[in-house]
C-alpha cells in the first residue's frame, strides 16, 4: 500500500524542482517528469507555484541593484494564506548559495512574494516555433514556454504560441489565460484577442476573452494595451488594475484591491471567490467548471448573494452550503440542483 505524500515532502519536492528550472538544470526528458509530477496530487502545483514565485521575484530584484536590501521586506504582513515563516521554513532546505540568487534573496523575497495577491508559475519553455494548448471543461492547466514565459489555462481555454526573433506572441481563441513574463527575457510577449493586443514585460497578468469583450487583469508590473486596428488608442496599465476592451474597442481601467485580485486568480488553485456576489453571477461562473447546473425556484433567491472560498468542481456541495447558511432548501439530481425556499 502506498503512503499519501505529506505537505513538507511535497513542499521539498516543488523546492526542488523550482530551483531546477531556474537555473536551466532540466532537459525535454525533465520537463516530462515535471509535469507528470504536477499532474500526480493536486497539491503540488500549489507548492510549486509559491517556490517558482519566490525565485522569479528573487530574480526580479536584480532590477533594483546591489544596494538593494530584502531583508527590510520582512515587516511587511504577510498574505492571509502565506506567512514569511511558513515561507522560510519551506525553502531552508535549498542547496547552498546558487548564482543569481542567494539563500538570503529567497527568504527576503518570500514575505514579498506573500503579498502579491497569488504566487505565480514559471517553467521551461518548449523549443518548437509554435503549439496550440487547450483545456477542456473543469480543467486548469499551467503551460511552461520558452524564455522562462508561462501561461496557466482556465477552463475551456485555447492558445496559439508563435515565437519570433523580437517577441512571444500568443492568440487567446477563448477563455482565460494568465501570463507571467519575467523582466529579464530577451523577448517581451504580446496577447492577442480579437482587436485587442495586449503587450507585457515583467509581468504577471490575466486576459479573458469571453462572450464580446476583452479583461486584462495585472497583478505585477504594468502592460500595454493597444487596439489592432486603430493602433493610437492605447493605454499602460499597471499593477492591481482592471481594463475592460468592450464591443465598441473603448478602454475603460479600474483599479482594484490586492485582495480583490487575488480572488480574480483563485482558479488557479481550483477555487471559485466570491465577494457579496449574487448568486446568479456565482452559478454562471459554476457553469464554466462544470455540466451540473444550479437552479433557483425563485427570482428572489438568485439575488441573495455570498461571500466565500469553494472548489469549482463541486457545484451541488456549493448549493448545498448556501441552502445550508441561507434557510433553503435543495433538490435535484446529479446533472443540476435548484435552491427553493
Amino acid at each position: 500500500m502506498s503512503l499519501r505524500e505529506n505537505s513538507t515532502d511535497i513542499e521539498a519536492a516543488a523546492t526542488d524542482w523550482a530551483v531546477r528550472v531556474e537555473y536551466r538544470l532540466i532537459d525535454l526528458e525533465g520537463q516530462a517528469e515535471l509535469e507528470h509530477w504536477l499532474a500526480g496530487d493536486s497539491r503540488r502545483l500549489g507548492a510549486y507555484a509559491r517556490a517558482r514565485a519566490v525565485c522569479v521575484h528573487a530574480r526580479r530584484a536584480k532590477a533594483l541593484g546591489s544596494s538593494f536590501d530584502p531583508d527590510r521586506y520582512n515587516d511587511v504582513e504577510p498574505h492571509a494564506s502565506v506567512s514569511l515563516e511558513t515561507a522560510a521554513t519551506d525553502f531552508a532546505d535549498i542547496p547552498a548559495p546558487l548564482p543569481r540568487m542567494t539563500r538570503r534573496m529567497l527568504f527576503g523575497w518570500a514575505g514579498a512574494v506573500a503579498v502579491v495577491g497569488g504566487a505565480t508559475v514559471i517553467g521551461l519553455g518548449s523549443r518548437a516555433s509554435a503549439h496550440v494548448y487547450r483545456t477542456h471543461l473543469g480543467e486548469v492547466k499551467l503551460v511552461p514556454l520558452q524564455d522562462g514565459l508561462s501561461a496557466t489555462l482556465n477552463t475551456e481555454s485555447s492558445i496559439s504560441v508563435r515565437y519570433k526573433s523580437d517577441a512571444s506572441i500568443v492568440e487567446l481563441t477563448s477563455g482565460e489565460v494568465m501570463f507571467d513574463v519575467p523582466y529579464d527575457i530577451s523577448r517581451p510577449c504580446i496577447v492577442v484577442a480579437g482587436d485587442t493586443r495586449t503587450t507585457g514585460h515583467g509581468a504577471c497578468f490575466t486576459v479573458k476573452n469571453l462572450d464580446s469583450s476583452v479583461a486584462v487583469l495585472v497583478s505585477s508590473g504594468s502592460v500595454l494595451i493597444e487596439r489592432i486596428s486603430r493602433p493610437g488608442i492605447q493605454r499602460r496599465i499597471e499593477a492591481n488594475v482592471r481594463a475592460i476592451v468592450d464591443a465598441d474597442r473603448s478602454i475603460a481601467m479600474t483599479a482594484q484591491r490586492p485582495a480583490a485580485v487575488a480572488r480574480e486568480m483563485a482558479w488557479r488553485e481550483g477555487m471559485l471567490a466570491f465577494d457579496d456576489t449574487p448568486l446568479k453571477e456565482a452559478a454562471k461562473e459554476f457553469s464554466r467548471f462544470s455540466n451540473v447546473k444550479i437552479q433557483f425556484a425563485d427570482a428572489a433567491i438568485e439575488e441573495k448573494t455570498v461571500t466565500g472560498y469553494f472548489a469549482a468542481n463541486n457545484p451541488i456541495g456549493f448549493a448545498k452550503a448556501i441552502a445550508i447558511s441561507m434557510g433553503l432548501r435543495t433538490e435535484g439530481t446529479d446533472k443540476a440542483v435548484t435552491l427553493r425556499f
